[in-house]
């Protein structure tokens, strides 16, 4: 798996397995890519709150 890609895993919940609604998907990421993608969140996070100050 490549660190910027992921796999969605069908993790199932309660109820009737054979229905696609009782089933919660999850990406798990690599340690890079969770790295990666923190950085960049709080970097959108800080340009988008500059912009809003400035109105």
């Amino acid at each position: 798996m490549d660190w910027k890609e992921g796999h969605l895993v069908k993790i199932p919940k309660k109820g009737d397995p054979s229905k696609c609604e009782t089933y919660r998907g999850i990406t798990p990421l690599s340690v890079p890519g969770k790295v990666f993608n923190r950085v960049l969140l709080n970097r959108m996070k800080d340009a988008v709150d500059a912009q809003l100050r400035d109105q």
